[in-house]
């Protein structure tokens, strides 16, 4: 999600939002917060990282699910 920050950095620092306004982007967008913001996603916090590279914020658990260690 950071290249949306940096999309909105470029935009208020040029002046520049025509690549904001393009369709494709806009859908792009929308399609990666609906992802990101669906009911289930907490359950399965580990479907936009790789390769178990997943950040443990609680001991033992991550957002509040526990940890299975195998």
């Amino acid at each position: 999600l950071w290249w949306i920050i940096l999309l909105r950095a470029y935009g208020k620092c040029s002046g520049d939002l025509s690549v904001q306004e393009r369709v494709d982007v806009q859908t792009g967008i929308k399609m990666i917060l609906k992802l990101c913001l669906a009911d289930g996603f907490d359950m399965f916090p580990t479907l936009l990282v790789t390769d178990g590279s997943c950040m443990i914020d609680r001991r033992m658990g991550i957002h509040g699910h526990p940890l299975e260690i195998q």
